[in-house]
């Protein structure tokens, strides 16, 4: 129980690669809930029927109860009697599937999904290879900031001048478009391409 529950946290917590700070919170949720159910799994329920005693039995079918022993003529036992009799090939073959089972993680890819998901043969996945390859990768997935004045009036330009340029020397920018404001004058967004698509890899 205890090494079945922990490889389930370590599983969860896994998640954390994610970069999301909304899996994050799903990822330590989960977690929390299966260390108090393995908790409870090794001290409350051993209680209970600590207070059950032979009571439990009871309930129990007759037809159900069997003879004790082992079926030699099962597989299971035939095939267990194969790898006690040469451990270091089913070792070296039960490595060797795992790792084969784990080469998809080489192309994992993290973030927001897009069209780049879709079949080549997508509308949306060609329309998103062409935005990508005419304006970049980060075409795709643009970042929108919105600034607004907090007493109402006009906002700043030169802050937003400022924030513009700082956003435009950040790592990983391609490029930051000019303060773009509202009618009233009281906000302005500003858009934000990345280098990159939302997957943060090119499409």
């Amino acid at each position: 129980m205890l090494f079945a529950g922990t490889t389930v946290i370590i599983a969860v917590l896994g998640l954390f690669v994610v970069g999301l700070a909304l899996i994050r919170g799903l990822a330590i949720g989960v977690s929390v809930g299966v260390l108090t159910t393995m908790l409870a799994s090794v001290t409350l329920l051993p209680a209970m029927f600590g207070f059950a005693g032979r009571n439990i039995d009871r309930l129990g079918l007759a037809h159900r109860r069997r003879a004790e022993g082992t079926d030699r003529r099962s597989v299971w036992y035939r095939w267990s009697r194969v790898v006690q009799a040469r451990p270091w090939p089913a070792a070296i073959a039960a490595a060797l599937l795992l790792l084969v089972l784990a080469l998809p993680v080489f192309g994992i890819r993290l973030g927001f999904g897009d069209a780049g998901n879709r079949p080549t043969s997508d509308s949306a996945r060609r329309a998103c290879d062409l935005v990508a390859e005419g304006f970049g990768a980060g075409a795709n997935g643009p970042l929108v900031l919105v600034a607004d004045s907090p007493d109402g009036g006009p906002v700043d330009r030169e802050a937003l001048g400022r924030l513009a340029q700082a956003a435009d020397a950040a790592p990983d920018v391609a490029g930051v478009s000019p303060p773009i404001p509202n009618e009233r004058g009281d906000g302005a967004l500003l858009i934000v391409q990345p280098e990159t698509s939302p997957q943060g890899s090119c499409c």
